[in-house]
């Protein structure tokens, strides 16, 4: 599962590697 991490929030668990994706930053656990 891959969760979002915007507007300096991070959605769900605590983030592991951030990936840049449009303007948004996602990362996978």
């Amino acid at each position: 599962m891959s969760r979002m991490h915007i507007g300096g929030k991070v959605v769900g668990n605590a983030p592991v590697k951030y990936k840049k994706h449009n303007n948004k930053y996602t990362y996978a656990d």
